[in-house]
């Protein structure tokens, strides 16, 4: 049966099917090609998203509202893609293993950091209660107290706590590096990525629970987010490590169980961009007579 070590835990990761775990081109062919699969998935979806599901066009302008952007969600597949490519090379030339398996990790926790931005954006712009008159009182630009209230605003922001844990994960992955992933560090670096990615689940769990708006994300929707965002859960633990708590078999003879959650990421992936396209198409009519009824504003005062 073909190995893999994994350089940073010392991990053997199983390599399927039994007795063909290299060819003269690819070291590993099954993992290799389903780490392909998913970054051209995530190319893809992003050009999708970009071309098809980012903004609408009025009377020959273009018109980019923050309920029907998806920025984020095209940031997110791209840093997606990228990862798998990484891995892609990581798998098909040991050569290429030591360098990009540093690489690998600092960009999966950009992901997790990107994931986290896209799902507070939906919270933000197209799953909770529109601002109240008196929300929309602003204290006047350059006073002493709208740079505090700016720096405040800035520091108890989620995009400040994604960010640090983000920094946090980074910080332990270095340290458990360093001292040679002993057992202490292992956990903390593993405690320091539950962290980062936990956000998603809280997230997740406050898109689906809310209420505010009156035509929010559909029942439908909602259960494609939640799926999605359980299926993340996949994640939370480095492969390495999911290779090391199953059996060293190929259960479904061409993938072993580290496949296998390889598949379940590509259809987290295939749910997102479903409930990103539902968003999407949703906020778009509304986005469209919103825009419509500015210009139309702005043309009646310009007459008077």
């Amino acid at each position: 049966m073909g190995k893999y070590e994994d350089i940073l835990y010392g991990i053997n990761v199983t390599v399927c099917p039994v007795g063909h775990g290299r060819t003269d081109t690819l070291n590993f062919p099954t993992v290799t090609l389903i780490f392909v699969f998913l970054a051209c998935l995530c190319v893809l979806f992003a050009l999708l998203a970009y071309f098809l599901y980012n903004s609408i066009r009025v009377f020959n302008r273009r018109i980019r509202e923050p309920a029907i952007s998806s920025n984020m969600w095209i940031v997110f597949f791209g840093g997606v893609a990228l990862r798998c490519t990484l891995d892609a090379a990581r798998y098909g030339d040991d050569r290429t293993n030591g360098p990009l398996f540093f690489a690998t990790f600092t960009v999966d926790g950009a992901n997790a950091l990107l994931l986290c931005l896209a799902l507070n954006h939906q919270r933000k712009h197209r799953s909770a209660s529109p601002p109240t008159n008196a929300s929309r009182n602003k204290v006047l630009e350059g006073t002493p107290q709208s740079c505090a209230r700016d720096v405040l605003g800035f520091l108890r922001s989620p995009e400040t706590v994604f960010l640090c844990l983000f920094l946090l994960y980074l910080a332990m992955f270095v340290v458990q590096v360093v001292h040679g992933c002993q057992p202490l560090f292992y956990w903390l670096f593993l405690g320091a990525m539950w962290a980062q990615r936990l956000p998603t689940l809280v997230l997740c769990f406050q898109i689906v629970w809310s209420h505010g708006l009156v035509d929010g994300p559909s029942v439908q929707s909602k259960a494609v987010l939640a799926v999605g965002c359980l299926l993340n859960v996949v994640t939370f633990v480095p492969m390495g490590t999911w290779a090391d708590l199953f059996p060293a078999t190929c259960p479904f003879y061409f993938l072993s169980w580290m496949d296998f959650f390889n598949v379940l990421y590509a259809v987290e992936l295939v749910l997102f961009f479903v409930f990103l396209r539902a968003e999407y198409l949703r906020n778009q009519e509304e986005a469209i007579w919103t825009t419509v009824s500015q210009i139309q504003d702005q043309f009646e005062s310009r007459m008077r």
